[in-house]
């Protein structure tokens, strides 16, 4: 693999789906641009050994073990092709995040998340990202890529309401979605929180009114998490 072909099959899909996910959009958790982007970044990494010469048992072992986001990104990419052993089963599923102060709600971006049997939960850009440096290190490649990667995150706004945007362009269906919210310590980390009440809202593209709504109030997402609900259809 030359450096040209890893860049235009690996570095460019990862940035686009960086990209895609930065937008305040909608997405049905489990299908849409966003899980078939990241399939495709997966099933490139997952070829990689296969062009330089890894294919031994013994080989994919060794490099498993010196990168472990390559074995889950490995595992993602099978599983979207076919069956796998009970221990290597994953499943995708995207959620858009908030950070939630007095003043309102500011979305930060989409997140696709790794479901994986072994590995637990892993954010996709996180791993893919390693796998990403992973190679370039390994095959010596001395590429130029703005931003290097960094996962990217929406302008700092915040807004009374968790509003997003449905664009059927990158999302062809969508019953459900999901949301995650954080709250910012003084030294700037996110940690995971429950708002007490927030109007989640959703918006057709260039609507002015939200095309669903729904309240949800801590009470109920301790009973919802109790029952191991984790994504809400929206009220029409």
């Amino acid at each position: 693999m030359n450096p040209q072909k890893f860049l235009n099959d690996v570095v460019k899909p990862y940035d686009e789906l960086n990209s895609l996910l930065v937008q305040r959009l909608a997405f049905e958790p489990d299908l849409s641009d966003v899980t078939r982007m990241a399939t495709g970044i997966a099933v490139a990494l997952r070829h990689i050994p296969e062009f330089v010469g890894i294919k031994s048992k013994v080989q994919r072992q060794k490099l498993f073990e010196d990168s472990f986001e390559n074995q889950i990104i490995a595992d993602v990419a099978d599983g979207q092709k076919h069956e796998v052993n009970a221990e290597r089963k994953n499943t995708l599923l995207t959620a858009a995040l908030f950070e939630c102060n007095p003043g309102g709600f500011r979305f930060l971006r989409n997140a696709l998340f790794i479901n994986h049997t072994k590995f637990r939960e892993r954010e996709f850009l996180k791993i893919s990202l390693g796998a990403i440096r992973y190679w370039i290190h390994k095959l010596q490649f001395n590429i130029s890529w703005k931003g290097e990667g960094a996962i990217l995150e929406a302008p700092e706004a915040f807004h009374p309401t968790a509003f997003l945007f449905y664009n059927s362009q990158y999302c062809i269906h969508m019953k459900n979605t999901r949301y995650r919210f954080f709250s910012r310590k003084e030294t700037g980390e996110l940690v995971a929180v429950d708002p007490d009440e927030v109007r989640m809202e959703i918006y057709e593209k260039g609507e002015k009114f939200p095309k669903a709504w729904f309240m949800l109030r801590k009470s109920e997402l301790l009973e919802k998490r109790k029952a191991g609900i984790k994504t809400w259809q929206p009220t029409t």
